[in-house]
């Protein structure tokens, strides 16, 4: 049973590229699959292409405990944060070599293993809307996998692949690495270009609707469809969080240990705001709400405009929240995954997880998944 909720039509559309799937030409011109990001309940990092962490989907409202899927060998290999099919099944790492393929109700459907994923792989995985599955693990290897688990073809660059990969529209897959790079790979494996970063690129590109890719190194560099540069935002000090894209096209940037930045899209600043503590994610709301978490346990909710709506202290948070239709948060920290809702009131709070864990991602009945030290938790009405 799907669990979307009334307004639920305003935020698919202001989601953007979710779900908007390019095609690719056959040899004979004649038009051939689907190659866009899958028309999914979670199909990448951050759910969708602009990194909004924001479903379409409603979250429970009385939290339990559907099932644990859990490390088959000990702590020190905690899952990460797991994309959705469109059918419905998780691909998530665990175990640190295996990427598993787990249906909705808790059981295996497949797994693939890669012993360099116990060095470097690890990253959410990214589902195209065949249903390939598109996974970094090793050193500089991107592996495409069949909706079955079988190996399509693997991409390997010269250099460590650092960040999830993000699905183009046209179904181009963008890959941050250590070079410092991005690379955009073709739906068959091949190459369409590089482009030299102003530092690591360890944190996932965003697309904008207009096909603008923003990446983030020291800098914040704007690109267009064929890899040359926009323009360039100078950040302060250190690398720049992943971007974040809201609803009128706005980025928001981490431009320094302690700065968040807002910039339109021809590069110019919109407004620049300081916080009291090293900022550790931003996620952006359907209504253009900016949530804005901290390392010093904070987390604050922004008007488009840069004032607060209001503030919450936690004892710490690891990853961003996922929110739901209704604007409910659902934010991970330490034992507990908190709702709360769009006043900055607590709706629940679920205090059954062991110890710190990842970012949550929501399917489209509702449940709530999310990793932790001892497994994968599925939390539901």
């Amino acid at each position: 049973m799907f669990r979307k909720c009334a307004g639920v039509m305003i935020v698919t559309i202001l989601l953007g590229l979710v779900g908007v799937a390019g095609t690719i030409a056959s040899a004979d011109g004649d038009e051939g699959r689907n190659v866009g990001p899958a028309d999914s309940p979670w199909p990448m990092w951050g759910h969708d292409a602009q990194h909004t962490f924001t479903s379409p989907y409603c979250g429970p409202d009385t939290p339990s405990l559907k099932w644990k899927w859990p490390i088959a060998n000990g702590g020190g290999a905690s899952p990460r944060s797991p994309a959705i099919g469109s059918d419905g099944t998780l691909y998530v790492w665990m175990d640190r070599c295996h990427l598993y393929a787990i249906e909705p109700d808790g059981s295996q459907k497949w797994a693939f293993y890669s012993y360099e994923g116990h060095r470097f792989g690890r990253h959410t995985p990214a589902v195209a809307a065949d249903g390939t599955i598109y996974v970094v693990a090793g050193f500089g290897k991107l592996y495409a996998l069949s909706s079955d688990g079988v190996r399509k073809w693997c991409y390997e660059a010269e250099h460590r692949l650092y960040s999830p990969p993000t699905i183009g529209p046209d179904g181009t897959i963008y890959v941050g690495s250590a070079y410092p790079m991005l690379s955009a790979i073709s739906p068959d494996g091949t190459e369409k270009w590089q482009f030299s970063t102003s530092a690591t690129a360890d944190t996932a590109p965003a697309l904008a609707a207009d096909g603008t890719i923003y990446v983030a190194a020291y800098d914040l560099h704007a690109l267009t469809p064929d890899g040359s540069e926009k323009w360039r935002f100078k950040a302060y000090r250190f690398s720049a969080s992943y971007p974040v894209i809201g609803p009128d096209g706005t980025v928001y940037v981490r431009s320094g240990p302690r700065s968040l930045s807002a910039i339109n899209p021809d590069g110019t600043t919109k407004w620049h705001r300081t916080s009291l503590a090293v900022i550790h994610w931003i996620v952006a709301g359907a209504d253009g709400t900016i949530y804005v978490g901290l390392y010093s346990g904070h987390l604050y909710a922004l008007n488009p405009d840069a004032s607060v709506k209001w503030s919450l202290e936690f004892g710490y948070f690891w990853c961003p929240p996922a929110i739901d239709a209704r604007g409910t948060l659902y934010l991970s920290e330490m034992n507990n995954l908190y709702a709360i809702n769009p006043d900055g009131t607590q709706k629940w709070r679920f205090a059954d997880i062991d110890g710190p864990s990842t970012a949550p991602v929501i399917g489209a009945d509702g449940t709530i998944y999310v990793g932790a030290w001892d497994g994968l938790y599925a939390i539901g009405e």
